[in-house]
């Protein structure tokens, strides 16, 4: 944005400025990082449901109900993800910012996106050209690494209130 070199220029001259200007560029970073995620999920639950059309439109109808299971739990994930709150009173905040507890935040987040790409490959064979048990099979594969990523990401809301 243009404007932020007129608030740096700002931050030089009022007290306390420089402090909120900082936390609002934390803030958007929390934002995007929770924005990046919650695209990754409705991209790998975009895959689900592309299997669920073939396996329809196949007249193989046994396991759509493991898959609606499947594209349920995404579905939690991602409001979750894309829902959170972020920014939670003082965490943010220039002037009171507990270093080790941002560093566990980043921490966290880098986990969450390396296992992203960890459900990603737990999806890579998931296809409507399997037999019945091979995809059940990976399909539970699949519901652990979302069950998995939601724990993880629960993690983010214990640092962001202290808990942690």
């Amino acid at each position: 944005m243009a404007d932020r070199g007129f608030l740096q220029e700002i931050g030089l001259h009022i007290p306390g400025f420089k402090g909120y200007f900082r936390k609002e560029l934390r803030r958007e970073a929390d934002k995007s990082q929770r924005d990046f995620l919650s695209g990754e999920l409705r991209r790998l639950k975009g895959r689900v449901e592309g299997v669920k059309r073939d396996l329809a439109t196949a007249g193989q109808l046994s396991a759509l109900t493991r898959l609606e299971s499947l594209t349920d739990k995404l579905s939690t994930i991602i409001s979750k993800v894309s829902s959170a709150d972020y920014g939670y009173s003082g965490f943010f905040d220039g002037n009171q910012v507990d270093e080790a507890k941002l560093d566990a935040l980043y921490q966290v987040d880098l986990a969450l996106i390396e296992e992203s790409k960890t459900l990603e490959a737990s999806m890579g064979s998931l296809s409507s050209g399997l037999t019945e048990s091979e995809l059940l099979a990976t399909v539970k594969a699949v519901e652990d690494k979302v069950v998995y990523f939601g724990t993880q990401f629960d993690k983010r809301k214990q640092i962001l209130k202290g808990e942690r």
